[in-house]
């Protein structure tokens, strides 16, 4: 797999993650089955990759093991320009 199929992968993973978790908050319900499927495959991938995760509340940053960024997205515009990933 090369380096922007990985990026992609996991952009669309974390903006899932991002959906799922902003619906459950909406409704004011337990989190759906589809939020916790969103949240393993995105600590999943994180794992299989050697990535590590960081989620505060208005952002996720995903890193390398040695600190450096590789990927960072804003929770309140995850979805402002929608891409085809």
């Amino acid at each position: 797999m090369v380096r922007k199929e990985k990026r992609d992968m996991l952009t669309r993973a974390v903006k899932d993650y991002i959906y799922y978790e902003n619906e459950s908050k909406l409704w004011q319900r337990e989190p759906s089955s589809s939020y916790i499927y969103a949240k393993g495959k995105l600590i999943g991938m994180c794992m299989a990759l050697g990535l590590e995760m960081t989620e505060t509340s208005d952002k996720i940053t995903l890193y390398y093991p040695s600190g450096k960024r590789y990927i960072n997205i804003d929770k309140g515009h995850a979805y402002d320009k929608e891409q085809n990933v």
